[in-house]
């Protein structure tokens, strides 16, 4: 008796969590290259090729809906995403960015294929409308090749998305 009824308990508790992931839906809403607010918030990020991370002030502007990027400095590439059905609070949300690119070799000799860095949305009603991408500030990020940023939350995938970079 008191064995099935922690194994009921167990398979209740199981079954919660996985409904709590399986319902959370999202997609790319676009891709391409973006622009943004002269404005924006510079952190250190030491996990990033480029050892810091730029939050743009406003919405990002989409200039070209591609996914094709040329290897160019000030180049900002990325995507939006849409999350619905979130199982937290309304508040923030930390979602998680993995990101792989081709080889790239810091200035201090290291060499770098992807990082994963941890972006905080605004979760309302279990609903993120969220943005990620890269943007090319030193000559030894120009990595061609292939680069993809997916997105992750409880280790689950949400959405993903792939780029070709490419030398002009």
């Amino acid at each position: 008796m008191k064995r099935s009824l922690i194994l009921s308990l167990l398979i209740f508790a199981t079954c919660c969590c996985i409904a709590a992931t399986i319902g959370i839906q999202s997609k790319v809403l676009n891709y391409g290259i973006f622009r943004f607010s002269p404005k924006e918030e510079v952190i250190s990020s030491p996990e990033t090729p480029s050892g810091i991370t730029r939050i743009p002030a406003g919405a990002p502007i989409l200039v070209s809906a591609t996914n094709q990027i040329p290897a160019r400095i000030g180049i900002r590439f990325g995507m939006t995403y849409e999350i619905n059905n979130l199982p937290v609070p309304d508040g923030e949300a930390e979602i998680t960015k993995i990101a792989k690119h081709q080889p790239i070799t810091k200035p201090d000799g290291t060499t770098s294929t992807s990082f994963t860095f941890v972006e905080k949305q605004l979760v309302k009603n279990g609903h993120i409308v969220g943005w990620t991408g890269y943007g090319f500030d030193h000559d030894y990020e120009l990595a061609t090749g292939r680069w993809e940023f997916e997105m992750k939350f409880d280790n689950k995938t949400l959405c993903k998305q792939e780029f070709i970079v490419f030398k002009e």
